[in-house]
Formats: structure tokens, sequence, C-alpha cells
């Protein structure tokens, strides 16, 4: 198993792939299946390079199996402060560990890169997302953004994280302690999709960012 920044030659549609299959099973019985059922095949793919973000793949035997993106904050909200943007794997390879290291090997870029304050969202109703950054030492706060997928209403609540001092080393997966249970990320944007975030010390009126809810 290998955690790397992806390159230009990496498939974006194989990472795209990880995303679709990623929603069609984290989120049935959260989303509405109609939306789910239309997502199309490499609908993440054109989005995968934004200015500004970062990107790791988790590579098991040659195949992109999990990938992270983040970046600093988009929110005027939170200065300062790193993003975990989106955590996702293919359904097949959840509860193994793999989430776990992607998000100790993004933890890690985002100390690199100065960050000591982190933060992310998550769908509300995914509880087992939610299980996943708690058991990783997440706190959530009292911040929520206002969201609708589908038509449905939703509600994204934001879990923070402060960096040790010490560097966070990624585990490998199969670690015997591993905290894996969801391998399921934080909140994103649907491509050519505007939208209010609102919420407690979350007001902010941005433009698409291409990529998730």
């Amino acid at each position: 198993m290998e955690i790397r920044r992806i390159r230009p030659d990496d498939s974006r549609m194989d990472i795209s792939r990880i995303y679709e299959e990623s929603w069609k099973s984290a989120y049935k019985g959260i989303v509405p299946q109609a939306y789910l059922d239309s997502i199309p095949n490499g609908h993440w793919a054109p989005h995968l390079d934004q200015p500004g973000w970062h990107t790791l793949i988790c590579v098991d035997e040659g195949r992109a199996i999990g990938t992270t993106s983040f970046c600093e904050s988009r929110f005027q909200q939170f200065p300062s402060w790193g993003e975990i943007i989106s955590l996702y794997l293919l359904p097949e390879y959840a509860g193994q560990g793999y989430g776990k290291a992607l998000l100790e090997a993004a933890l890690c870029e985002l100390k690199q890169l100065g960050f000591r304050d982190i933060f992310l969202w998550v769908l509300e109703e995914n509880h087992h997302a939610r299980l996943f950054y708690e058991k990783m030492g997440f706190n959530v706060s009292d911040a929520f953004l206002e969201d609708q997928i589908g038509g449905k209403p939703l509600r994204e609540v934001q879990y923070t994280y402060r960096l040790p001092d010490c560097v966070v080393r990624p585990s490998k997966a199969g670690d015997k302690h591993s905290a894996d249970g969801a391998d399921d990320g934080g909140a994103e944007r649907e491509p050519g999709r505007e939208d209010v975030r609102k919420g407690v010390c979350c007001e902010q009126k941005i433009m698409p960012v291409g990529m998730g809810r």
C-alpha cells in the first residue's frame, strides 16, 4: 500500500470512480436515491486539479482505492486553518485501516504546509463517518452548514482537530488498533452549483468549488 500525491499520469477517471462508488454506498438512505443513481461516470474527473488544492491517493497493488484532498481554509471565518475537503475509499476497502492511513497522511501534509488547526465537514446524518473522525481525535464544533442535495435539505456539521507538536506518522492499513470505520470525509460542492453555506459562525456565499456535495 502506498499513499502519495496525484501525478499528471494518474487516471482522473479512476479517482473519480472512488468518489462515485463511495457516495453511492456511504450516502444510501441519506442522499435521495434518485440523485445517487444519476451520478455519471467521471463526474469528479474535471475537478481534481483545483488550484491551491492538494490531493493524495492510496494505491494498493497498483490500483487507486482511496483519495483525500485538503487545502487552506476556503472560509473567511476560519483564516489560517487547514481544511480537509474530502476523504473517500472504494466501499470494499472500508474498515481495513486505509481511511485511517489516508487521514493521517493528510494531517502530516497539512502540518508540513504550516497549519496547526484543521477542520472538515460531515453530513449530520452520516453517523458512521462521524464516529470515525471522533475516534481519530476530531471534536464536533457548534458550526454547521445548511445544504440541499437532490432536493433534500441536509445539514453538515464541523469537526476540528489541533495538530500536536510532534509529527503525525501515517499508520499502515491493517494496523491492529485502526480507528477506521467510515473512510468518508469532508463536505464539498457539486460542480456548477452555487449555494449559501450557513451556520453558527459560518455564513458565506461561495462559488462552486467543483467537487463533492
